[in-house]
């Protein structure tokens, strides 16, 4: 079997043989009859037939059917109005139609007349649904330009709910050219990337009910949400609730497959896809790696496709899914469409069965046994899974008439709660009719958890407390430390004084408010000292309460047996490792920025003032010392910000910037954090006027010699390019206020001021200011958004600040969340924090912990070995020195199988270079190398005109240096591949140095020609892709014979389509008439007189299609593009050429070719 029918055979068969398995009804798909997919014809995607049924069926008065045809057209025109909106508004509102479904009259002699809810789908009852998958299921394109054929799309009572697309595993990049097409056929691709597409080229109608789009090559399958950029695709790697064991079960034992053994064989060999996508496939992970599910004996012999199916697709869990855990979120200004990862989902599960199956205390428990801990790293979802967790309680009989208190601080939260409670017809307590009460906010809250009402209350429970008894229960602790002082005067000496601190702690006693035990708490970031007195709070206000409480940060290990008295056991773990590899979050790299990388002693701050001030004198640094003469003052003083501030400054330019993200500065005061603001805008000032006073031939200095420069100009060359950014680079600082702040303190402090500073900084990082931009790189904090502040651009922390135990893991996890292209996140270092991160995870299970940080001088033995991997491509083949024989290197990578693995080494290579590129430590020969390499893809790329050796993705930083060396070697990494019709092209096959190298010059050139008008000409194109296929086989190895033959090939195609149609214009008729010939002739061979007919009824549509095309606003016209194609319709049935059946399908790949063709055509 060939690699192409591997797409069939090896991914969409067992897609559809599994779905089978699991309840799902199959229909084959036709392509050229609609009927047989249960429509009228390929413009419609609801299949009103099963949809009708289903509606009868699931909604019945007294256990009959009642609603007429009229009332059924209602519903069902409700579901696909017709629409100016973007896609993204129909679907959200459709969705909302599927979860609450639509209203119809009513009967006169029920209800009153009133008028009647109608459901679309049957959540309460699954098995009344009708669930149907349709593979190549034919959909006219919404432009009337053609149509699209996805693999399989899956039907949930005549309704579109998922589309997939399936690739090869065998072809180049499977997983990128699956969500490129899905992307395509929901007309994404120009909301997502506007520089690159800007027609309407989908069919969005088949998307407006869509719930999940799924892309899968079989060994790696990933699914996202209408909307969703590729990295957004993830895959699902359990099957719960169902155990693996029932799915290995269901799917029975596999036989071996030679084809299924080669494919696997070759994907290994080759690598992961270097592309968009995040995190390591489950295929490519060791066993230690892989979810703890997948490392059974059943669940190892399991492939993505078959978990993600089994996981997503199985009619329960899909209905679920909608249902409950898919939500709309704002993010930078737009909708995006959120579904639940495999964690949540496998997490909200368990939750809900211990809510209905654990024991109460008046059931005979010692303690209730409905709670416990879920524990999701930072930055993966854990807020969405406590929203998704109220939902699907609201759904369950036993649990909906549950309160619901959520404790949190986290205002974000409350909106998608209130969301849900709208989809459920309530409101999240207290409500504003609550707040216009003459109440104090305590009776308030205490009144409404005293109800018994079913309510989603949201609280900060700490907060309400009996005022009365505060004082009594006031425990006061006291601490006394030796300081130094110097009073103020340069002669003063630094004296040792002592220093009293006292606290009160307060342990507040609520009084008992709510006796029921149908009652569940949740409580946010549980690791905090909720655990301790807020515990005893709750239990004495509400002692019947479930309590569960979510967590994004491990628990110490001395305090694992007491947080689980406080809520029970864990309910489900996803550890920071498990995030990095899924792609939920991006693995955190640490840096040391002084002399050996850590503050030994940070106490004394020795180390630092050797570090920062080793160009001062013994003499100066003793006046320092002495001016400055406590720690705080020291970590205050403007001279040592100064020098850190301009290191910071250098660091970001040189690492963080070229890549457009945001850096966040951890001061040790709320004094220093201002200082520091000062200290950046000073830097960055003197780094504009290095860089606008660098000599204009230093910059014009070829690539080699820039790397013979001292770090500094080597370094401000590197920035010049950023210079107009740089510029208007903006820092604000956001600190908590008091009342004795100095007035130019307020604006940093105001709480207005710091929303507008975080929306700002959560923008997208550009030098001018709009709602969607904004230069403020760079936010200057305390105490202040170091947990719960959600800012996905940020890309650094740099910590002047000693921060310990959860807050420090909290705070350096502001740096790991996911963003676009994001591949890490750093963690600069400035006062020592590594070693107290060290100490603090010495108290916590090291595999709770593990990836929590990664010193990054662990990345170069990484580097090294990447390299070496990378130039392995060549020297395990025979090349033994890349640099004289770039040649042959390139010749090596016209097998695709090479090419595939040289591509994906090397930007695994660049990819750890883009972390080291600016540490000193990274070998000459290694960034040598880096170069030669680069030069050696940009090569084959302009001679393979391979679009893989593009590098895209690779950062702008490490691009820019191989781009400099390309050009230094002659080459302009800018210019595209010369073609056969340039003048150069003559040049470039002389300059070859057998007739060898010139064969496959013209053999790739005349490629990438073809390629070049295969839409235009799209049955030429193929004509000749056949006889250049026939050359090469024919000729092969005779090198004088193929250079002769291509000569006389690349010279036919230069002429263009004009031999065998020599009085037709051959770029406005020609591509119409072979593609109606070839159109014609399928299955038969036409006769002369049939031939005849049919190039006179073409000429006769092209002057039709000319005049039409030439009217104004023509293609964003559909009625006139529907009235065109009946035209050709008719001339088509009427001149009797085509095959009956085939003349809309003839017709509609005409507009589209007229379409591709539209500037010859107007051309006068």
């Amino acid at each position: 079997m060939s690699k192409i029918q591997w797409e069939y055979n090896l991914v969409e068969r067992p897609f559809c043989e599994q779905l089978q398995k699991m309840g799902w009804s199959w229909i084959e798909g036709d392509v050229d009859v609609a009927e047989l997919t249960e429509r009228e014809n390929f413009r419609e995607v609801l299949l009103k037939g099963r949809l009708a049924e289903a509606l009868r069926r699931i909604n019945l008065r007294d256990g009959q059917p009642w609603l007429d045809d009229a009332r059924i057209t209602k519903s069902i025109r409700d579901l696909s109005p017709a629409t100016v909106h973007r896609v993204m508004e129909v679907n959200q509102a459709a969705t909302e139609l599927l979860l609450k479904g639509t209203v119809v009259d009513g009967l006169p002699d029920w209800d009153n007349c009133r008028p009647q809810p109608i459901r679309y789908i049957d959540f309460e009852h699954p098995e009344k649904n009708d669930f149907l998958v349709v593979n190549q299921f034919k959909v006219e394109l919404t432009s009337g330009r053609g149509h699209v054929i996805p693999d399989a799309v899956l039907f949930i009572n005549g309704i579109p709910i998922v589309v997939a697309e399936f690739k090869s595993p065998g072809i180049e990049n499977p997983m990128h050219e699956a969500i490129n097409q899905l992307l395509r056929y929901s007309n994404q691709r120009r909301e997502l990337f506007p520089t690159l597409y800007t027609d309407n080229e989908g069919v969005e109608k088949l998307f407006h009910t869509n719930q999940l789009l799924i892309a899968s090559n079989f060994f790696e399958a990933r699914a996202a949400t209408i909307g969703a950029p590729p990295e957004a695709y993830l895959e699902w790697s359990d099957t719960s609730p169902v155990p693996m064991s029932t799915v290995a079960e269901e799917l029975g034992i596999i036989s071996a497959n030679d084809d299924l053994e080669e494919a696997k064989g070759e994907l290994l060999a080759v690598g992961p896809e270097q592309t968009e996508r995040v995190g390591t496939p489950l295929f490519f992970r060791h066993t230690e790696q892989r979810p703890e599910a997948l490392r059974s004996a059943h669940g190892a012999g399991l492939q993505s496709q078959q978990i993600l199916t089994a996981g997503m697709l199985r009619p329960v869990h899909l209905l679920d899914l909608i249902r409950n855990f898919t939500v709309f979120q704002q993010v930078d200004g737009k909708t995006r469409k959120v579904v639940a990862r495999y964690q949540q989902f496998r997490a909200i599960q368990k939750a809900t069965i211990r809510l209905q199956e654990g024991r109460t205390r008046s059931q005979g428990a010692e303690r209730d046994e409905r709670g416990g801990i879920i524990w999701h790293t930072q930055g993966s979802g854990k807020s969405l899974s406590m929203v998704f967790l109220v939902r699907k309680m609201r759904t369950l009989e036993r649990l909906k008439r549950y309160k619901i208190v959520t404790v949190t601080d986290r205002t974000d939260l409350e909106g998608q709660l209130r969301e849900t409670a709208r989809l459920s017809g309530e409101a999240v307590r207290p409500t504003d009719k609550d707040r216009s009460t003459r109440e104090s906010s305590t009776a308030l809250t205490q009144r409404i958890l005293s109800e018994t009402t079913p309510d989603i209350v949201f609280a900060m429970l700490q907060k309400y407390q009996d005022v009365d008894r505060q004082a009594k229960n006031d425990e006061k602790i006291a601490m006394t430390i030796v300081r130094k002082e110097k009073k103020p005067g340069k002669d003063e000496p630094v004296v040792e004084k002592e220093v009293t601190f006292e606290e009160s702690i307060r342990f507040e006693e609520f009084p008992v408010l709510n006796e029921s035990d149908e009652i569940l708490v949740l409580v946010d970031e549980a690791h905090r000292s909720h655990t301790r007195s807020l515990h005893r709070n709750l239990r004495r206000a509400l002692p019947n309460a479930a309590i569960i409480g979510f967590t994004g940060t491990p628990i110490l290990s001395k305090e694992k047996t007491e947080t689980r008295e406080i809520f029970g056991d864990f309910i489900d773990k996803y550890l920071l490792q498990d995030a990095e590899l899924d792609g939920a979050t991006v693995p955190i790299l640490y840096e040391g920025r002084t002399a050996d990388g850590l503050v030994k002693d940070a106490p004394s701050l020795d180390q630092l003032f050797e570090d920062m001030f080793r160009t001062y004198s013994e003499e100066e640094l003793a006046v320092i010392k002495a001016k400055y003469g406590t720690a705080g003052d020291i970590l205050e003083a403007p001279l040592l910000i100064e020098q850190k501030a301009k290191d910071m400054l250098r660091h970001y330019v040189g690492v963080v910037l070229p890549e457009g993200y945001k850096a966040q500065v951890v001061a040790t005061s709320r004094r220093a954090a201002i200082v520091y603001r000062e200290k950046l805008l000073a830097a960055r000032d003197e780094l504009v006027r290095d860089l606008e006073g660098i000599p204009a031939a230093t910059l014009a200095l070829p690539d080699h010699e820039i790397e013979l420069l001292d770090p500094q100009p080597r370094f401000l060359v590197r920035a010049h390019a950023l210079l107009p950014l740089i510029r208007g680079l903006d820092v604000a600082v956001v600190i908590s206020g008091n009342h004795n702040d100095p007035e130019s303190w307020w604006d940093w402090s105001n709480k207005e001021k710091q929303d507008e500073y975080t929306k700002r900084f959560k923008r997208k990082l550009a030098a001018e200011r709009t709602e969607k931009t904004d230069p403020l790189a760079m936010m200057v904090v305390n105490n202040m958004l170091l947990t719960g502040f959600d800012a996905p651009i940020e890309q650094v922390m740099y910590l002047d600040r000693k921060v310990v135990a959860h807050d420090l893991l909290q705070a350096i996890a502001r740096v790991n969340r996911t963003y676009g292209r994001k591949k890490c996140g750093y963690v600069v270092d400035y006062i020592g924090v590594a070693r107290h991160l060290n100490d603090a995870l010495k108290d916590y299970d090291g595999e709770d912990t593990k990836g929590a940080l990664i010193d990054i001088n662990v990345e170069l033995p990484k580097l090294i070995d990447r390299r070496n991997r990378a130039v392995a491509v060549f020297t395990d083949r025979g090349i033994t020195d890349l640099q004289t024989e770039v040649e042959a290197c390139v010749d090596l990578l016209a097998d695709l199988k090479i090419r595939a693995e040289f591509i994906n080494k090397l930007r695994m290579f660049y990819e750890t270079l883009n972390i080291l590129e600016h540490r000193p430590e990274v070998p000459n020969d290694v960034f040598r190398d880096a170069k030669l390499l680069g030069f050696i893809n940009k090569v084959a790329a302009n001679l393979y005109r391979d679009p893989a050796l593009n590098l895209l993705g690779v950062a702008e930083k490490v691009k820019a240096l191989i781009d400099a060396h390309i050009s230094a070697r002659g080459v302009d990494p800018k210019i595209p591949p010369t073609t056969i019709t340039d003048a150069e092209f003559e040049k470039i096959l002389q300059a070859q140095n057998n007739n060898r190298a010139r064969a496959a010059q013209m053999q790739h050139a005349a490629r990438y020609h073809i390629i070049g008008f295969s839409n235009q000409n799209p049955a030429f194109a193929r004509k000749m892709s056949e006889k250049l296929e026939e050359i090469l086989k024919r000729f092969k190895e005779d090198w004088d014979a193929l250079e002769r033959e291509l000569r006389k090939f690349i010279d036919e195609l230069r002429q263009g389509d004009r031999n065998d149609f020599p009085d037709l214009d051959p770029r406005v008729q020609v591509p119409f008439v072979r593609l109606i010939l070839e159109a014609c002739s399928e299955g038969r061979k036409l006769d002369d007189a049939q031939r005849k007919v049919a190039i006179t009824t073409t000429l006769d549509i092209v002057e039709r299609i000319r005049q039409e095309v030439a009217k104004v606003g023509f293609w964003k016209n559909s009625d006139r593009r529907e009235l065109l194609t009946k035209q050709i319709v008719r001339d088509l049935d009427a001149s009797g050429v085509c095959p009956l059946g085939k003349e809309r399908d003839i017709a509609q790949r005409l507009v589209a070719l007229a379409k591709e063709n539209h500037e010859n055509l107007v051309r006068k």
